[in-house]
């Protein structure tokens, strides 16, 4: 595909990428998640956004894997929201 041409791209490159992007946001949610809550816990307690944003992303992802993708990511995602809820269950 040349800038500013008409071709477009393949469409194995077009799902490519769509997966390596979402891919590389999930990694980077769950990174950020785990150094947050294992460098600086007290900021987790002092805004009390970021336990009820981090269940609604994990079970959004749990509710695109149960449409769309096969077993091994809907248990993964299932574990981790599960994982978020009983973490904000237990510490309040």
């Amino acid at each position: 595909m040349r800038l500013g041409g008409t071709a477009a791209p393949p469409m194995w490159r077009v799902w490519l990428g769509i997966h390596l992007t979402h891919g590389l946001g999930v990694f980077v949610f769950g990174l950020l998640c785990l150094l947050i809550a294992t460098h600086d816990f007290n900021l987790v307690e002092r805004i009390g956004a970021i336990r009820p944003l981090a269940i609604a992303v994990s079970a959004a992802y749990l509710a695109i894997s149960l449409r769309f993708f096969f077993y091994g990511p809907v248990i993964i995602t299932a574990v981790a929201t599960a994982c978020f809820t009983t973490a904000t269950v237990l510490s309040a």
